[in-house]
């Protein structure tokens, strides 16, 4: 994950580079925030997938505390 989380920083820093440098075409806005859309489903997704290995392991704990009951 930290990669990805490094990849969209990166793109933060360069579309607020791109900002910074004056106007931008209308095309270049709109691929700008597709960019950092996509970079924004990666990480959430990088976030949903640690979610459910963290549920599944703490299933298999409880799961295996409850079968000594």
């Amino acid at each position: 994950m930290s990669g990805e989380y490094i990849t969209f920083v990166s793109g933060l820093e360069y579309t607020n580079w791109r900002k910074r440098r004056g106007r931008i075409s209308k095309e270049k806005k709109e691929e700008l925030n597709i960019s950092e859309l996509i970079q924004d489903f990666r990480e959430n997704t990088n976030v949903l997938y640690q979610n459910i290995a963290e549920t599944r392991r703490l299933y298999e704990l409880l799961d295996a505390q409850f079968e000594k009951i």
